[in-house]
C-alpha cells in the first residue's frame, strides 16, 4: 500500500475514534442527567413527606388557616411558617421542573395557583409574604423583579379570576404531592 493509502486509513480511523468519542460523551451525559432526575425526585419526594408531616402536627391549625378562619396570633404565626413551607416547597419543584425536566413547570405553579385560589387565607398569606418582599426590595433599593415562579403563579391566579373554574367539593388540604 503507498504511503498516501495508509495516511487516509489513518485519517479515517482517526475521525471514526472522534465520532465514537462524541457518542460515549453524549450517552454519558443523558445517562448523568437520568441519575439528577431521579436524584431529584428522591430529594422532592422525601421534602414532600417531611412537609406533609410537619403539617399534619398541627392540622387543624392549617386547616383553619386554609380556609380563612379567624385565628389566634400564635395560630397565625403557626400557619404563615406553614404556608411559606408549602410556597417554598412548590417554588422548589418549579425550579427542579424548570432545570431539569420532564415535566412541565407550568404544572407546579398552576396546582399552587389552584391552591390559592381554593383557599383564601393561602390566598391572603402569599400576597401578605409578596407585598412584604417588594417592601424590602424597595427599602434595599433593589430592581423590582418577580421570579419566574411568583409570575407563573400570578399569571394563573389572573387565568383563574377570568375564567372562574368551579370549587372542587371536596378540598385538598395536602395538595403539593409531585
Amino acid at each position: 500500500m503507498k504511503l498516501s493509502g495508509w495516511k487516509n486509513t489513518l485519517e479515517r480511523i482517526g475521525i471514526a475514534a472522534i465520532v465514537a468519542s462524541l457518542v460515549f460523551v453524549g450517552l454519558q451525559m443523558r445517562q448523568e442527567q437520568e441519575i439528577a432526575i431521579v436524584d431529584t425526585y428522591g430529594e422532592l419526594s422525601q421534602s414532600c413527606v417531611e412537609l406533609t408531616f410537619k403539617i399534619g402536627e398541627q392540622l387543624e391549625i392549617w386547616k383553619k388557616g386554609l380556609d380563612g378562619e379567624q385565628l389566634t396570633d400564635e395560630e397565625l404565626g403557626v400557619f404563615a411558617v406553614q404556608a411559606a413551607a408549602v410556597g417554598e416547597f412548590s417554588q422548589r419543584v418549579f425550579i427542579r421542573w424548570m432545570r431539569l425536566g420532564p415535566i412541565d413547570p407550568a404544572v407546579a405553579a398552576s396546582r399552587f395557583a389552584y391552591a390559592l385560589y381554593i383557599f383564601p387565607g393561602l390566598r391572603r398569606e402569599y400576597e401578605s409574604a409578596g407585598q412584604f418582599s417588594s417592601s424590602l426590595r424597595l427599602a434595599r433599593g433593589s430592581v423590582l423583579a418577580s421570579n419566574p415562579f411568583e409570575s407563573a403563579v400570578n399569571g394563573y391566579l389572573e387565568q383563574f379570576a377570568t375564567e372562574n373554574p368551579a370549587m372542587p367539593s371536596e378540598k385538598p388540604y395536602i395538595f403539593w404531592a409531585i
